[in-house]
């Protein structure tokens, strides 16, 4: 595999690793109303 093509796919690994966290940051946030302040945070962190 080429260099770039390697760095591409590392790119798109933390890009849905960052969806991820932010997906069930939120959700959890959703769940639990005492994490208002997190949900700021995680929107942040998208």
């Amino acid at each position: 595999m080429r260099k770039a093509e390697e760095v591409e796919l590392n790119q798109e690994k933390s890009h849905l690793i960052r969806f991820l966290f932010c997906f069930f940051g939120v959700w959890s946030a959703c769940l639990d109303e005492r994490m208002v302040a997190p949900i700021a945070f995680w929107l942040d962190f998208c």
